[in-house]
């Protein structure tokens, strides 16, 4: 449920200047619920509502209707919201204590009948901490067999997302695991398609690249990491170091193609906005509670490159 807060503090979370989480609760004793809208419109945008035991998640992987009619969603579920004690400025692990107040998220599939308004199953995909679940763009809203995501190191607990998993949700046991050096952290992973292959159905879903970006603790630099979609524990195939340190983001993508242009101009203008983020970077590659709404919450608090 949303805190009393929301609305009169909704300004000063939107610019970062108060921490989302300050206003934001949890309510254990009322049901989740899922909020289904027919894309093609003919509902009239009456949602359909399905009551699910009480849970929280932030992220989907997909979701698909299934032969039977029926809807099935992959997403990341916790037993409850929790954002400790956020206090704009400092970074998060100084303000939370991951073994102790953050519980365990993972991977689970609901399967709900949208004509009897009601859910059906639940099942576990897999028993590895694990969130930022993404899978092929290519069967994105279709029926789909893996699904990447960033797991933690331990096996049973929470644990910050550091390395990369890859899960088959028709057979949970072969899943595959690749963890970095205990200072050395992965971001949300991207899949990325074979040159040429992006919308080739003829290709095994599993064909193509995972990227993600990996700081380093202890030298603060970071790199863009290549993997091998279909055989993740053998670890990166390629690193690329990207010259500056970027700490832990949200979401990305990957957009096939030179998006900057490749023409001389092109390149000179990208070369340019390029060197401007090299030397913001210190102001803006900060890591704190504030998620702002608006991306300029560092203008409200102090500055400097926070990335440990």
């Amino acid at each position: 449920s949303l805190g009393k807060d929301i609305a009169s503090k909704g300004l000063d979370i939107l610019l970062g200047k108060v921490a989302l989480g300050q206003s934001i609760e949890f309510d254990e004793s009322a049901p989740t619920k899922f909020v289904l809208f027919r894309r093609d419109g003919s509902d009239e945008g009456e949602p359909l509502v399905i009551e699910v035991e009480t849970h929280f998640n932030f992220h989907y992987a997909n979701a698909f209707e299934n032969e039977a009619g029926q809807v099935v969603i992959d997403t990341v579920r916790a037993d409850r919201l929790e954002l400790g004690d956020m206090i704009p400025g400092k970074p998060i692990w100084d303000t939370v204590d991951y073994a102790k107040d953050v519980p365990k998220s993972t991977l689970e599939r609901f399967t709900l009948d949208p004509r009897s308004a009601s859910f059906v199953s639940k099942t576990r995909l897999s028993e590895r901490g694990l969130d930022f679940p993404i899978v092929n763009r290519r069967v994105s809203c279709t029926e789909h067999r893996y699904i990447w995501a960033n797991t933690g190191c331990s096996k049973d607990g929470p644990a910050p997302p550091q390395g990369i998993m890859k899960v088959d949700t028709t057979d949970p046991t072969s899943e595959q695991v690749w963890l970095p050096e205990p200072h050395e952290f992965c971001g949300e992973p991207c899949f990325a398609a074979r040159a040429g292959k992006e919308d080739d159905k003829s290709t095994a879903e599993d064909d193509g690249y995972i990227l993600s970006l990996m700081t380093n603790g202890k030298t603060q630099d970071s790199s863009l990491i290549v993997l091998d979609a279909a055989d993740i524990a053998k670890g990166p195939i390629a690193k690329v170091p990207v010259g500056v340190n970027m700490p832990h983001g949200l979401h990305g993508c990957w957009v096939p193609g030179n998006v900057g242009g490749s023409t001389p101009e092109q390149l000179v203008n990208a070369n340019v906005l390029l060197k401007l983020y090299m030397r913001k970077s210190k102001e803006w590659n900060q890591v704190d509670a504030s998620f702002s709404g608006m991306g300029i919450g560092q203008f409200f608090g102090q500055k400097g490159m926070d990335g440990r």
